[in-house]
């Protein structure tokens, strides 16, 4: 037995189904129709400029870390031979 999948008829209240819906009338077209498609699931998966933002921010504090734990290991360093020299003379 074929199971065929049945379309449901027209409502007298609709207009359009799915097929015959123009295209500027879909949700895709919509959400960028009214600027929210970057909020919209229906839109493409480009990178927005906000989680590029939060990127960047993010690459720059991985830096500040790094430059920040060479500073402390410096003066970690120096203050040893500082105490070094004092305990040799």
């Amino acid at each position: 037995m074929s199971r065929h999948r049945h379309q449901p008829e027209f409502k007298a209240t609709q207009v359009f189904d799915w097929a015959s819906e123009p295209a500027d009338e879909r949700p895709t077209d919509f959400g960028r129709s009214t600027g929210h498609s970057m909020l919209s699931g229906y839109g493409t998966l480009a990178e927005t400029p906000a989680s590029r933002r939060r990127q960047q921010e993010r690459s720059n504090g991985f830096a500040k870390l790094l430059v920040s734990c060479a500073v402390f290991l410096a003066a970690g360093v120096g203050g040893l031979m500082v105490v070094v020299r004092y305990l040799q003379a």
